[in-house]
């Protein structure tokens, strides 16, 4: 048998067992018939294995016995081994136990654990917002530490809701315009633009925005960091607008024109609606001619 097997009576003495059972109890094999459950684990204790006391854990396994209870537990075994141990009871005669060698498998567990909270550790510590829902429904399964602080909001409050549930509708609108496009492209998606947070603040952000795919090329989640540009904006301001309005006038150039046309066309292009309203100024040529465009 893979697994190791033993047969107690009813007072806990060893019947019968198989060669895994004393690999796995660290014992030799000719002197288990016989002896208690309780001398053998005296034994590995005695031997420097951290074990309970070993009169209250066989009082423990007689009472579920007694009590006609299958039991499934996690015990030590010889040699820093882990095994799980399932008790069938026998009427009148005791109990028949199985040892299955789970060690890999908690060890695989326990290096998963650990990879995970490293993992946590660095998205939670990364200065950019990042985010991740499923695609399905919308719905928020990731938010960093950064993210809980620009948005306002703590991720328990976001996780599991939907951008709608959780900012104002103009900005959730906007959100649902652009994942449909992510969704629609499967393309990256960069851009910088004005948002407003759920505690109802405007901030201007860097994003991008990704969608993560199984083997059968099904979208499973969204992915997006977010970076607040705002500061940045605002220390650029003084030389934007020196490049962005006439100094006579003070009147916006065509540059600027070109680019909020560029930027709110990219919203027409995902669904949105744009009017332009072009004025024509008489004699407003002679002003060019004499004192420049």
């Amino acid at each position: 048998m893979a697994h190791c097997l033993c047969l107690y009576d009813a007072e806990g003495r060893i019947i019968v067992f198989n060669r895994r059972y004393c690999e796995f109890m660290g014992e030799d094999e000719n002197g288990l018939l016989g002896r208690s459950l309780v001398e053998v684990l005296r034994r590995r204790a005695a031997a420097g294995e951290i074990l309970p006391d070993p009169e209250k854990y066989v009082a423990s396994i007689l009472a579920s016995v007694r009590a006609g209870e299958i039991a499934s537990v996690e015990v030590p075994g010889a040699n820093n081994r882990i095994l799980r141990v399932v008790r069938h009871p026998i009427e009148a005669a005791g109990w028949v136990a199985t040892f299955e060698d789970i060690t890999e498998q908690r060890r695989a567990e326990q290096e998963r654990d650990r990879n995970r909270a490293f993992l946590d550790l660095i998205i939670n510590n990364v200065p950019s917002a990042i985010f991740v829902k499923r695609a399905e429904d919308r719905r928020y399964v990731l938010v960093n530490g950064a993210g809980k602080r620009f948005w306002g909001i703590s991720r328990e409050a976001m996780i599991g809701k939907t951008a709608e549930e959780v900012f104002p509708a103009e900005e959730a609108s906007r959100i649902e315009v652009r994942d449909n496009e992510l969704l629609r492209s499967s393309q990256p998606i960069f851009d910088e633009r004005e948002i407003v947070t759920a505690a109802g603040e405007a901030r201007m952000i860097f994003s991008r925005r990704i969608t993560f795919r199984d083997r059968r090329d099904q979208t499973l989640y969204i992915l997006g960091v977010v970076d607040d540009v705002t500061e940045r904006k605002l220390a650029e301001a003084p030389i934007a607008r020196l490049a962005h309005y006439d100094p006579l006038t003070e009147v916006p150039n065509r540059t600027l024109f070109r680019e909020q046309l560029m930027r709110e066309l990219s919203f027409v292009r995902r669904g949105a609606k744009l009017a332009v309203l072009y004025l024509d100024i008489d004699y407003f040529k002679n002003i060019n001619d004499t004192l420049g465009h």
